[in-house]
């Protein structure tokens, strides 16, 4: 509406005294929710009442794709709406905070879709409660163990690769712990340790100044509702780990980011895979005016030996217990089963599965990173007030193409 030579900004009002941009951003917003709540509860629903099992070798790998892909889905045209009608500038930081809450909880109180992952969550936590260590004894070693309570005998018979000892690093293992003394075998227990993480990571992102856009999206996508809390993945404490880092690393702080890493590294060992990533990221020396490689040198130096001296004090422990026990050292010979044998979700390394025997397939698999990420760091050097956020972008989407694994 026109009123002389001035456009009226805001329009008349309409249904229900709510003007009509207000609808539609009302009718966005319960787009964006939709998405979350089918990826989060539908599709779990759905799954499990159509029959379908991780255990069903012949349609596991198809339906946890599938599952996977319309999460993805899901997640862009979460993206996208808030992206094209810039759903952020409507919530203060109280309500995204409110908002995510109330998604977690509902998240934590769905069932993981097509997982089974959790069940040797539980069981380390087990293990280290009776054993000492969960790093001691394969979970096959149990099976003729009479004793065993009902409840744990059926989280054994849950556990996939029985054979082989524990990957994951001992500060995860001490949260699996911390869940246990919670609840002793039960998922929402482990979901509840994920739930404060997930809402601690919302918190650094508000701290490090993201937008209402970038909260917004992280408070309801539906990868992060499904992955991180239905199904109860660790990778989200390694996220958190990595977003320390980050302020670590914009703060110019190289002891407290090593000291930060060498709890990721101990938290899950492919975190090594992205470390790289930070000579890309915007601040830090890197990000100086003038690249001094001196100075560069020297913050690189401090970082690696805090997050060497931190690896050592939280491993050595773990290592001299385990060999003293039972002769075995952490776990290094499952991680390297993990490594040269598994494969999920692969993009572009199934093709070079199919084309290059399985070790020269990984060999240039992890040559290409190499290579694109000395690369890229290369190019920030060089161009660095044009290459801010590129950079990164592109070796994650390498790290993607590439990765036998994909989680």
């Amino acid at each position: 509406m026109r009123y002389g030579n001035h456009w009226m900004i805001e329009p008349p009002s309409g249904w229900c005294g709510r003007k009509p941009y207000e609808r539609q951003q009302l009718v966005v917003l319960a787009a964006v929710l939709l998405c979350a709540a089918v990826s989060t509860l539908v599709l779990p629903v759905a799954t499990s009442l159509s029959g379908l099992s991780i255990t069903q070798e012949n349609s596991a790998a198809l339906n946890q794709a599938a599952a996977i892909s319309l999460n993805s889905v899901f997640g862009l045209v979460s993206l996208a709406l808030i992206r094209y009608f810039d759903l952020g500038r409507w919530f203060s930081h109280r309500a995204i905070f409110a908002l995510a809450l109330a998604m977690a909880i509902c998240a934590a109180l769905a069932n993981p879709l097509l997982e089974d992952d959790h069940y040797r969550y539980l069981w380390d936590a087990y293990q280290w409660h009776t054993q000492g260590s969960p790093y001691l004894f394969a979970p096959e070693v149990f099976f003729a163990d009479e004793s065993l309570a009902w409840q744990w005998q059926n989280i054994l018979t849950g556990i996939n690769n029985p054979e082989l000892k524990t990957i994951y690093g001992p500060v995860l293992q001490g949260l699996f712990l911390a869940a246990y003394w919670l609840a002793p075998g039960e998922l929402w227990a482990w979901q509840t340790v994920l739930l404060l993480a997930y809402l601690l990571g919302l918190q650094l992102l508000m701290r490090m100044g993201c937008t209402k856009n970038m909260l917004l999206a992280y408070a309801v996508h539906p990868l992060i509702m499904q992955e991180a809390l239905a199904s109860a993945h660790p990778d989200l404490l390694v996220g958190i780990w990595l977003l320390l880092a980050f302020w670590a690393w914009q703060k110019c702080a190289p002891i407290l980011m090593g000291v930060v890493l060498g709890l990721a590294v101990a938290t899950k060992v492919s975190v090594l895979v992205v470390l790289p990533l930070y000579c890309l990221l915007p601040g830090g020396v890197v990000g100086n005016t003038v690249f001094n490689w001196r100075l560069f040198g020297g913050w690189l130096m401090r970082s690696v030996t805090a997050m060497m001296v931190v690896l050592v004090l939280v491993y050595l422990p773990v290592i001299v217990h385990s060999v003293q026990r039972s002769g075995g050292v952490s776990e290094i010979e499952s991680l390297l089963v993990f490594g040269n044998h598994w494969r999920f979700n692969p993009l572009l390394f199934r093709l070079l599965d199919e084309l290059l025997p399985t070790a020269g397939a990984r060999l240039f698999s992890a040559a290409m990173v190499l290579i694109t990420c000395l690369a890229l760091i290369a190019v920030k050097i060089r161009w660095r007030e044009n290459w801010r956020r590129l950079p990164v972008l592109l070796m994650l989407l390498v790290l993607l193409l590439m990765s036998p694994v994909v989680n």
